[in-house]
């Protein structure tokens, strides 16, 4: 019995390759990748069948996608990239996939993605050595706390 209900698991369909992804990412969802489809398939949370996945080849390395990439894909394809797409319970065979092809992604919830597919993290700020300093005083012993400190502030001078 397969577990369509899990939570931030959504499959899009029903369109080309191109018009599948612009809807997944259009509704906040973040294609997974095809590690991920195989492990969704293998523990049945979704059917086995073909996915075009996040996993690309581009200039000749196959790695997960960047977000920019998904979101210009045509940009992406005319320099060279790949989707590539597994067919689960066929020996997770897989290969490249075309922009125009039947589309079908598991889309992944981004718990930093809103309902617009704009990353709640932009609105996020990164606290100063001083607030951090300031945090850490009720969980560090005195005697340590100037060591922590040093430490810190190694971190925050990282380049």
């Amino acid at each position: 019995m397969l577990s369509m209900k899990m939570k931030g698991v959504k499959i899009f369909e029903n369109g080309t390759v191109k018009e599948c992804l612009q809807r997944c990412l259009s509704e906040g969802y973040r294609p997974a990748t095809a590690v991920k489809v195989n492990k969704l398939a293998m523990r049945r949370i979704i059917p086995h069948q073909y996915y075009t996945t996040a996993t690309v080849s581009f200039k000749g390395q196959t790695r997960d996608a960047e977000l920019s990439e998904l979101e210009n894909i045509e940009q992406f394809y005319q320099d060279g990239g790949r989707l590539f797409f597994v067919i689960c319970g066929c020996g997770n065979q897989g290969g490249y996939d075309g922009l125009d092809n039947d589309g079908c992604f598991v889309g992944i919830r981004d718990e930093g993605i809103s309902e617009t597919g704009t990353s709640e993290t932009s609105k996020l700020k990164t606290p100063t050595l001083e607030d951090v300093v300031q945090a850490m005083q009720p969980y560090v012993p005195e005697a340590c706390r100037e060591e922590a400190e040093q430490k810190l502030r190694e971190l925050y001078n990282k380049e």
